[in-house]
């Protein structure tokens, strides 16, 4: 079923992780690129990449986004795909339009501000193919073309180019060329980075700092790379429903906790987010008499046990009370959940060693809950003043000072509070929408 004439102009969305089970950073910051590109007046397609069938239509594609498999495809068998698609001897790509999918059974929200699903069966293997396997070409996208779609749009590096299409890409961080990770992923991330750098017309930092890291490796790509700040991703909905009291006490008594009496911290446990240290500079704190420490999200198994804090992130054991515990560990949140868990917080704690943007932050201040964060790479550039600054986020003794003054200063944590606030607004998705219009213009 083919899209009707375009009557806007026409930017497609590459999403390689539409299909993700943790739904983390890049997930939101796609699902608010689809929202910012359509707000900003352009015809928004998504590209899929759903196996062609007689089923095929759009409740297919939106089944297929909301209840992924598991299936996984080897590099052996995606390759010979991956030759007809770059000799165009491929299956041909469908614009489905999307305006049905609100009737569809399964069907993330986010779906319904897409005018197309522009699919094309296993394109996504291809193009991590592309990027895995070394001397490979960059996967071809002028396949959007056809449908009237003139940008191409990545919500993070891929290794695809176009000859017929410009190509907008999104830069989150160069964080894993920096950290001790696995070799072969930096080696993954490097060749998509890569190719991000020699095929985009436009890169798309979601930072300055991210955009001076980048120019530290690609100095001759400065007339590309532009700056468009991550917005926050709270949908209204999600927004109107933590706002009531009822929910917010249900939420309190789910997890055993009391208003004010808790310092959160929501996100990955792992070596960058700092958690160790948290942990240990809560224990040394005064503010350990007053409130809990409470954390949620996905743990890095080996990091607490290298940090000899595992036995914190087990399962509450049916001989012992869970809710007494100075430090408790409630798994992972819904949005619902977190943001709710964030209007009750005393503070949001956030020590990470590096970003490149900080998102949690802002949630927090969204939230009206007041910050102690990093005065480090791009969380000094999202922070700035709204927040409580750690200077070194590897000094165990200054996080605990800090953890003190603004659970016991009530006039700071009432002023990070207003200010946190306000500064949340300067990340609002009308302006994101405003910067997106001025960066597709560029190439227009």
């Amino acid at each position: 079923m083919q899209s009707l004439p375009l009557q806007r102009p026409g930017v497609s969305v590459l999403h390689p992780d539409i299909k993700s089970r943790s739904r983390r950073g890049i997930y939101a910051y796609a699902v608010s690129l689809i929202s910012g590109i359509q707000q900003a007046g352009f015809r928004t397609g998504l590209v899929t990449d759903l196996a062609a069938s007689p089923d095929l239509d759009v409740c297919a594609i939106a089944r297929d986004i909301a209840l992924p498999s598991a299936r996984k495809v080897s590099a052996l068998r995606a390759l010979p795909a991956y030759v007809r698609h770059q000799w165009r001897h491929t299956a041909p790509s469908l614009a489905i339009t999307a305006h049905e999918v609100r009737a569809c059974e399964h069907h993330d929200a986010y779906l319904e501000q897409v005018d197309d699903f522009l699919n094309l069966p296993g394109f996504y293997e291809l193009c991590r193919l592309a990027g895995n396997k070394p001397g490979l070409p960059a996967a071809n996208t002028d396949f959007v073309d056809q449908h009237g779609y003139k940008v191409v749009f990545t919500s993070t590096p891929m290794a695809v180019q176009g000859r017929q299409v410009k190509l907008i890409q999104t830069v989150h961080d160069l964080i894993i060329l920096n950290e001790n990770v696995h070799d072969l992923d930096r080696a993954k991330f490097q060749r998509r980075l890569q190719a991000c750098m020699r095929h985009a017309d436009i890169v798309v930092a979601v930072s300055h700092y991210t955009r001076q890291e980048i120019l530290q490796r690609y100095p001759e790509a400065e007339a590309r790379v532009v700056v468009a700040h991550q917005p926050l991703p709270a949908d209204p909905l999600t927004i109107e429903r933590s706002l009531d009291p009822g929910l917010q006490a249900a939420t309190l008594q789910k997890f055993g906790l009391q208003s004010g009496r808790f310092i959160f911290y929501v996100g990955a446990v792992e070596t960058r987010k700092n958690v160790a240290r948290l942990v240990r500079a809560f224990a040394h704190s005064k503010a350990a008499s007053h409130c809990q420490l409470v954390i949620a999200g996905p743990v890095d198994e080996h990091y607490v046990r290298q940090e000899g804090i595992a036995h914190l992130f087990q399962p509450a054991s049916s001989d012992r009370d869970s809710s007494a515990l100075a430090v408790r560990y409630i798994g992972r949140v819904s949005d619902t959940e977190k943001l709710c868990l964030l209007r009750q917080a005393r503070l949001f704690a956030f020590p990470s060693i590096t970003e490149g943007f900080g998102l949690p932050v802002l949630e927090a201040q969204s939230m009206g809950c007041p910050v102690l964060t990093s005065n480090t790479s791009a969380l000094r550039e999202v922070a700035a003043q709204s927040a409580v600054l750690i200077d070194d986020p590897t000094d165990t003794d200054e996080i605990t000072a800090k953890l003190d003054l603004l659970t016991f200063d009530d006039r700071l944590h009432a002023q990070k509070s207003a200010e946190g606030t306000i500064n949340a607004q300067r990340f609002h998705r009308d302006k994101f929408a405003e910067r997106l219009r001025e960066i597709i213009a560029m190439v227009c």
